[in-house]
């Protein structure tokens, strides 16, 4: 898989005036000047009783804490547990890496706001978007990298990657099993489609509901940042990765850049 490195636009030479990041959420100031403390506590008591009242009578699916959905998709995909013993170095592997190139979006404020992101850098392309990576094409880049790692060591060679990149990607991989908690109850034993084999496998054969990679493709295209940092020349500058829009556009011209 080629390598993806990722590097921090220098935002100061592009819209130095419009780059900024996502404005911050007014913070209502707090001021003592005209209020008795009776009127503080008429306000808290009115809160709590509100409060109470919501509590009470409100359907409980109001409070109940949901997953976070930013493109919509659902546990929709049946997808079959196979015994799989493709090499490192299949093909498969090199496909992955292009995928993992194309997960940068950018993402219009409105998006920003409604779902409650962190404001990220600027869109060098159009100031009124962000830069986000998304974190399925991320965790697919983390496997690449040790796939690399793999092939390497298997080869006596040195490795592409520093530590501190191999150690972020194990946390980070690490992050996504946890956060996941995948409750999926994987059979075991010399059964089902395993009933053959000497080694088993636990869960071959049985399938499993996924979320569509394809739908999540087809939003990443919809709101690309046209970045694939192996596109572009050794040494040539950071804005040059954002050079690579799937759809052959290049909305840079507009902009004064070759």
């Amino acid at each position: 898989m080629a390598s993806i490195r990722y590097e921090i636009l220098e935002q100061d030479r592009v819209f130095s005036d419009d780059l900024k990041a996502t404005e911050e959420v007014p913070v209502l100031q707090r001021s003592a000047k005209g209020r008795s403390y009776s009127g503080y506590l008429i306000a808290v008591v009115l809160f709590l009783s509100l409060a109470f009242n919501l509590f009470h009578y409100a359907p409980r699916s109001l409070f109940s804490k949901t997953e976070r959905n930013y493109v919509g998709l659902h546990r929709d995909v049946p997808t079959r547990i196979v015994h799989d013993n493709r090499t490192v170095d299949d093909r498969m592997w090199a496909d992955d890496g292009d995928i993992a190139a194309n997960g940068m979006v950018a993402l219009d404020d409105d998006f920003v706001r409604k779902n409650g992101l962190l404001p990220a850098q600027r869109y060098p392309w159009d100031p009124s978007k962000s830069l986000y990576w998304l974190r399925g094409y991320h965790s697919l880049h983390c496997v690449g990298v040790f796939r690399d790692l793999i092939i390497e060591t298997r080869d006596k060679k040195p490795s592409s990657w520093s530590h501190e990149h191999l150690t972020h990607c194990l946390l980070s991989l690490r992050e996504d099993v946890i956060c996941n908690a995948d409750d999926f109850p994987l059979y075991t034993g010399r059964l089902n489609d395993e009933r053959f084999n000497m080694i088993t496998n636990p869960g071959v054969g049985d399938t499993r509901m996924c979320r569509s990679w394809d739908r999540l493709q087809e939003f990443v295209l919809a709101n690309t940042a046209c970045w694939d940092p192996r596109a572009s020349d050794e040494g040539a500058p950071t804005l040059d990765d954002y050079k690579s829009c799937p759809d052959g556009s290049k909305p840079w011209e507009a902009l004064g850049f070759d």
